[in-house]
């Protein structure tokens, strides 16, 4: 895969070939004798014969000459035996390597000496033995590759400390996960690094029976993969892991590589190679000049499948891999340095910090004036270029536009280079324009929202057309739309910078105005509100990421009071996430009814969703998640038009469980098992949603809502215990007498890691009325990861890590099929 390898010398042995001497004194020092009046043919086919020497050198059978292929560097080491005989491992200490030579006893030659731990003593060919190393303090710092029985795969890992007197190794994984092992008994490899450059390895390869030997040039830490050169004069780029190879020490190789040498006359006849970095270098360069992109792209460690799963990490790679200069790459360092000191909160707040200037022309076109970032009527013009110089120039608005030029700036800064011009613009709040519709490109500091109609002209419900889903959000939305203290409740604004999302999720085709037949199939909804470096946007960043990750549905973000966003919330880099902003609740209604924060969750469930599954800002999705959105348009219909929420891990119904006696709900008129208030729903549970809010908003009114629907009044909701969204949704759906609930799909964390390694106790969370066996856990999205950081790791742990597709946990079993889980008794929940 590489090309030809620069002359020099030639790679035989862990060194390169001196010059020098002549070809007959390089043939004779193999064992081939060659007259000095030998023609030039005669000294090739005497090079060709030298080769096969060597190389029968290293092949050779005991017979003739034995040579161990791990001499001296096993000196010192101890090593486990295995006595086919007894069937047994044995510990021995090697503590001699018998080298080939005249005064060398026979029979012993390549054999090492090994002393075991009953002092008895046997000279022993490694190679031929069935052993391997015991490592004590010598493997710390070094990484490995370990097998995970549970997982069925090999991790990475590094050995941070060894106890002597247990024998134990503390080793450290990538997800952070710590481990102390006797590694004597586990299956894992050394990861090599630059230690293997110089070294000659020999190749296993399986169906072939001549070894294959290569010199290792060059190790690239960044890649991971190792230039080596063959025999054939090649080059190729490989990552070893995985490749079964074995280091060559052997002193056959050694003599005659490091005596032999080349008359100028023959370079070039036979394959040379130079050691180091260089090589590596000019490789890379050929390769990169040859717009070999395909083969650069080879080197990922991440998988086509995972390059899918997980966009941003792939496109990150292709940067790094493809585009980034070496200044880039030195900024991104700076950065992972800061990561590995756990600096992160740092990192971001750098990025948000505004950089002050906007770029308004290339030189020579025409800088235009942008009237937000003047300063009475004045506005500061820079001409030249960022890794150079500028010259700044004060210009009223009356004289835009500007031309961009030496001429106009006075002097040229950056002589020989081409240079542009950027506008001052340092405002610490970005400018908000509220609009009716979207413009195709504006500027990043200037935000457009784009009024969504949500009430009908006039208020007039009834005169709705269009769509049954259309019909249902009029319904739901007609009080509000028409009592004026509660028409802030529907009000609606898209943040154009998602439009291209926006546009995606209702169908493509979109004119940049917001209209009632922009209908978004299936969504995930968060609401939100927060300062764009607080711990709750990084909560929703989260949330987010793993939407993305796991899902092919739009997240849609419901951001109260809040236009200023996280600066990870770009939409280039999260292409499905949808933001909408909205005013919070007024004053009377949050100081004398103390409406919570949390009801704005059904605010954000009237948005036009068809089918939808409400998260809060401290959780995730996983894999499967999807199955929640087909399950929820099954089971939410014209027949059962409620909201379909998960069961609690508490029952809250006194005497249920052991936690009822310290959280129960004082209410005797339980119809199931308490719910958490994660719900998912369709367009049909919209009235149901909006009489939730109305309930609290406006109890008197509810009632009379509630009377002209169904024809009688409904009993007056005792406010004792309705402070939350989730106890008035519980509340609600006992009076509507509903009776479908999930089965536990928002777990804890901690469970979500324990079923990463199909850990099988888990919680069950029984109670003595419904659910005495417990709840079955469906293992496809997490609550309460309140911790930005920690849930950062986990998602990568998420990434790496195969997810299993028996999903659902029950009394110690992992299912993968719902129905198995459903027939099982004292199961009255939904499986999806």
């Amino acid at each position: 895969s590489g090309g030809r390898a620069k002359k020099g010398s030639w790679v035989t042995g862990s060194e390169a070939v001196p010059r020098g001497m002549s070809l007959q004194t390089q043939l004779g020092r193999c064992g081939i004798t060659v007259p000095r009046s030998a023609s030039k043919l005669v000294l090739v086919l005497g090079a060709v014969l030298a080769s096969v020497v060597l190389l029968h050198r290293i092949t050779a059978p005991s017979s003739i000459r034995e040579v161990s292929r791990h001499g001296n560097d096993m000196v010192g080491k101890t090593v486990q035996v295995f006595w086919p005989d007894k069937r047994e491992w044995y510990k021995a200490r090697v503590t001699k390597y018998n080298v080939a030579g005249p005064h060398q006893k026979r029979g012993l030659e390549g054999t090492h000496t090994l002393v075991y731990e009953d002092n008895s003593v046997v000279n022993s060919h490694l190679h031929k033995l069935k052993f391997h190393i015991v490592y004590g303090r010598e493997l710390v710092g070094h990484l490995i590759s370990i097998y995970r029985p549970t997982l069925g795969f090999y991790k990475v890992a590094n050995v941070t400390a060894y106890d002597g007197e247990d024998e134990l190794h503390t080793v450290q994984f990538e997800d952070g996960g710590i481990l102390k092992l006797a590694l004597a008994l586990e299956d894992f490899e050394l990861i090599f690094g630059k230690e293997l450059e110089g070294k000659v390895i020999e190749i296993r390869r399986e169906l072939r029976d001549e070894p294959l030997f290569a010199s290792v040039m060059h190790y690239s830490q960044y890649k991971g993969t190792f230039v080596l050169a063959f025999a054939d004069g090649t080059l190729q780029d490989l990552d070893l892991k995985g490749v079964s190879f074995e280091i060559v020490h052997n002193p056959a190789v050694q003599t005659c590589a490091a005596d032999t040498e080349r008359e100028s006359g023959l370079e070039g006849l036979v394959p040379v190679v130079e050691p180091g970095a260089e090589v590596a270098k000019d490789y890379d360069l050929q390769v990169a000049q040859q717009g070999n992109t395909a083969e650069a792209k080879s080197h990922r460690f991440h998988s086509a499948a995972e390059y899918k799963e997980d966009p941003l990490r792939g496109a990150m790679l292709d940067f790094v891999e493809v585009e980034a200069t070496p200044g880039q790459i030195a900024i991104l360092n700076q950065a992972r340095l800061k990561f590995e000191r756990g600096l992160q909160a740092h990192i971001k707040k750098d990025l948000d910090v505004p950089v002050g200037w906007y770029p308004c022309s290339g030189e020579h076109q025409e800088c235009k004036a942008i009237d937000y970032c003047g300063d009475k009527g004045k506005f500061v013009v820079r001409f030249g270029h960022v890794d150079f110089k500028w010259v700044e120039k004060t210009v009223e608005r009356a004289k835009f536009p500007v031309l961009c030029n030496a001429e106009v700036f006075g002097k040229d800064p950056v002589i020989g280079r081409a240079k542009y011009c950027e506008l001052k613009c340092d405002r610490e709040e970005d400018e908000v324009k509220k609009v009716t519709s979207c413009s195709a490109r504006t500027l990043p500091f200037i935000h457009e929202m784009a009024k969504v109609p949500m009430c009908p002209e006039g208020g007039n419900a009834a005169a709705v057309g269009g769509p049954t889903e259309e019909k249902s959000l009029q319904a739901a939305l007609k009080p509000f739309c028409v009592v004026e203290g509660l028409k802030h409740v529907a009000d609606l604004h898209l943040d154009c910078r998602y439009q291209q999302a926006y546009a995606n999720a209702i169908g493509g085709k979109w004119g940049g105005t917001p209209t009632p037949a922009d209908w978004i199939d299936r969504a995930f909804v968060v609401f939100f509100a927060g300062p764009p470096t607080g711990a709750h946007a990084g909560m929703v960043t989260n949330l987010i990421r793993s939407a993305h990750m796991f899902s092919k549905y739009p997240v849609v973000v419901y951001a109260v009071d809040t236009t200023n966003l996280a600066a990870e919330w770009d939409p280039v880099a999260f292409p499905r996430l949808i933001v909408f902003h909205t005013n919070g609740f007024s004053t009377e209604y949050k100081n004398k009814l103390h409406v919570s924060f949390n009801f704005h969750k059904f605010r954000s469930m009237m948005v036009r969703i068809r089918t939808g599954v409400q998260l809060d800002a401290d959780m995730l999705v996983g894999k499967n998640i999807d199955r929640l959105f087909d399950a929820t348009a099954k089971h939410c219909n014209p027949s059962y038009p409620y909201p379909i929420l998960p069961v609690h891990w508490m029952s809250r119904m006194k005497g249920a469980d052991g936690y009822s006696d310290a959280y129960f709900v004082p209410y005797d008129k339980f119809r199931i098992r308490w719910a958490h208030a994660h719900p998912t729903w369709t367009h049909h549970a919209l009235v149901f949603t909006a009489q939730a809010l109305m309930a609290k908003l406006a109890p008197d009114l509810w009632k009379v809502w509630v009377a002209q629907l169904t024809g009688s009044t409904p009993e007056t909701i005792p406010q004792n215990f309705v402070f939350e969204d989730e106890d008035i949704l519980n509340l609600l759906l006992w009076t509507n007498n509903a009776t479908k609930q999930w089965c536990k799909w928002d777990v804890e964390p901690s469970v979500f890691e324990d079923f990463l390694t199909l850990n099988s106790n888990q919680p069950g969370y029984p109670d003595n009325v419904w659910y005495k066996n417990g709840i079955p856990l469906m293992m496809i999205g997490m609550h309460n990861t309140k911790d930005p950081i920690a849930t950062d790791k986990l998602l990568g742990r998420m990434r790496r890590e195969a997810v299993s597709n028996n999903y659902v946990y029950h009394q110690g079993t992992y299912f993968s099929n719902p129905f198995d889980v459903e027939k099982l008794e004292h199961v009255h929940c939904l499986v999806a």
